[in-house]
């Protein structure tokens, strides 16, 4: 086979596209011929520098399904991601809700005190709280009847709050001062609506302090007591509100709505 001939079949050759009889036919040509042969090094040699080798047999239409279902699943992964974040933070984020004076108030309520175990601890409950037994025994005169405040919240769903109080000195006089805040997350706004159903929340408000003003010899000693709506629970909950002075605690009503005042 002459070299003109086996040079215009070169690309051919090398693409596989010649009958078996031809291809047996260069390639002994290449054998024999240095010059033909190097022609078919630098042939293979520009055609190896174009197509890298991974993707010489692969048809561009499979190519181009592959990288559209890489896509696929990236943005589908990418969507999944986002989404599980967006619930996360929409079931852990809380919100403070504004005060709403139809819905948020303070009233007071009749409650029993009494000292019921050995080692002195403060028994308080409201009546409607009372047990069976306790009720029993409050109607025995074991229990001393006075009243107190609790915070109530109705027809709002799935609320929580938070509530901090110090007694202070104001004036010369003992004023315990209630700072309180009511709050929901994202998802229960959402998906708990206050318009589902219906509900009622009563939270006694620092029982503690009411605890302090119990002597078990001489009975419960009302106190004032001043009940403020602070709109911002970051900062009741920060742990710098437990670092403050009184005078610092007491400021914090010019941040707040006086909600109910009294002595009890």
């Amino acid at each position: 086979m002459k070299c003109s001939i086996v040079k215009e079949l070169l690309s051919n050759y090398a693409d596989g596209l010649t009958s078996e009889e031809t291809a047996g036919d260069i390639r002994r040509h290449l054998e024999d011929c240095e010059n033909c042969r190097k022609s078919y090094e630098q042939l293979t040699a520009t055609v190896s520098r174009d197509i890298p080798p991974e993707e010489k047999d692969i048809d561009p239409l499979i190519k181009l399904k592959k990288k559209i279902r890489h896509r696929i699943i990236a943005a589908a992964v990418s969507t999944c991601v986002i989404l599980t974040g967006l619930i996360i933070f929409a079931m852990i984020y809380e919100f403070p809700l504004p005060f709403d004076s139809n819905r948020m108030f303070v009233e007071p309520v009749q409650a029993v005190f009494g000292v019921v175990n050995e080692d002195g601890s403060i028994f308080m409950r409201t009546l409607d709280d009372l047990t069976f037994e306790q009720t029993k025994d409050f109607l025995k005169g074991k229990y001393e009847q006075t009243e107190i405040v609790q915070l109530a919240c109705r027809g709002i769903n799935n609320v929580g709050y938070v509530a901090r109080s110090r007694t202070i000195s104001r004036n010369g006089e003992d004023v315990t001062v209630v700072y309180f805040c009511y709050y929901k997350t994202i998802w229960s706004s959402i998906f708990h609506g206050d318009f589902s159903t219906y509900r009622e929340n009563f939270i006694h408000v620092d029982n503690s302090s009411y605890d302090q003003n119990f002597d078990p010899a001489t009975g419960y000693h009302p106190s004032k007591r001043e009940i403020y709506y602070l709109p911002s629970r970051e900062l009741i909950d920060a742990d710098k509100i437990y670092e403050m002075s009184d005078e610092e605690f007491d400021a914090l009503k010019e941040q707040a709505g006086l909600i109910w005042s009294g002595v009890v």
